[in-house]
């Protein structure tokens, strides 16, 4: 069962290099993602996957996908969350 997808933005792709960056928690996983911009570019930016989970099941129901604050540049790490605070 597929319960996330991303659609790259057109011309956009990810590299093996851009998923070094990969945090998680018990109920989100972070991860770098092109993103494009209004004025048609495209960066790299956080993306925040929630998860849900069926407990009914145990399993996976459904991710949902949330970009953390845009601007013309690109992130090139994720060094660390704080769930306490929400931070990165």
């Amino acid at each position: 069962m597929v319960v996330f997808e991303h659609r790259y933005p057109s011309k956009t792709w990810a590299e093996p290099f851009d998923f070094k960056s990969l945090l998680g928690t018990d109920d989100a996983i972070f991860m770098l993602l092109p993103r494009a911009t209004a004025d048609g570019n495209s960066y790299q930016h956080i993306a925040k996957l929630m998860i849900r989970m069926d407990p009914s099941r145990g399993a996976l129901k459904w991710a949902e996908l949330s970009f953390l604050p845009l601007g013309n540049f690109d992130v090139i790490d994720i060094e660390s969350y704080d769930k306490a605070t929400d931070t990165m």
